[in-house]
């Protein structure tokens, strides 16, 4: 569904991104661990257009190149950046609205209020006097009433108490359940290797090792290498 061969990217004069290869199939979570710095939320926003990219980028067997991000989105891809990026000024309910594309293609409110309940409660608050864990269930819940094919997550779960933690992981295998793709950048590894059905580790803007979260799991030295503090 999402492959991408040989895809640089650069920051200025910096090369973050350097020949990454990988895919990512219908139904299934694909982690993408690393350290801070490694190139993976660099990655997500080359996915996605907002990033200067070179190599091959292809969804559904046609390129992206050249393609701005809200084409991208309507072409299927969905984006959780990290840090959220509500609207603050708006409500939750318009927050959620801002994310659906055409009738008949996108979730309705009650269906978004359904996937996280605590947000119908709050749907005529303002999205900045939500707390961290609300404003992340609105972020995901906002890309969802879009009905992305493919979902790409980065750090859903940072800062987040573990009843919100636990919430957020339900919403992403259902949607795994429901066949959509889903590209996950997160820092706890517990929790990425327990949601995932293959392990990506990035390191140095390459991608290092490709496995299951078992074949990972049992090479600590691996782990230490590119995942060690």
């Amino acid at each position: 569904m999402l492959q991408l061969h040989e895809l640089h990217a650069h920051y200025g004069a910096s090369h973050v991104l350097r020949g990454v290869s990988l895919c990512v199939r219908p139904g299934e979570i694909v982690a993408l661990l690393g350290r801070n710095g490694s190139g993976r939320s660099t990655l997500a926003r080359a996915l996605m257009g907002l990033l200067p990219w070179q190599g091959q980028l292809l969804w559904q067997g046609r390129s992206l190149a050249g393609l701005a991000s809200h084409q991208i989105a309507r072409r299927g891809l969905g984006y959780v950046p990290e840090g959220r990026e509500v609207f603050a000024n708006l409500s939750v309910q318009h927050n959620l609205l801002l994310g659906q594309k055409s009738a008949g293609a996108s979730l309705a409110l009650h269906e978004a209020y359904a996937l996280f309940p605590a947000l119908q409660a709050r749907a005529q608050v303002a999205a900045g006097r939500l707390s961290g864990g609300e404003q992340q269930m609105l972020a995901l819940a906002r890309t969802l009433m879009g009905r992305p094919q493919c979902l790409l997550v980065d750090e859903p779960t940072e800062g987040l108490a573990p009843a919100v933690v636990a919430q957020v992981a339900a919403c992403l295998q259902a949607q795994r359940a429901a066949g959509v793709a889903v590209l996950l950048i997160e820092q706890k590894r517990p929790l990425a290797l327990a949601l995932a059905d293959r392990v990506l580790l990035m390191g140095q803007g390459r991608i290092v090792f490709e496995g299951s979260p078992a074949a990972l799991q049992a090479q600590p030295q691996l782990q230490q290498q590119w995942l060690g503090v």
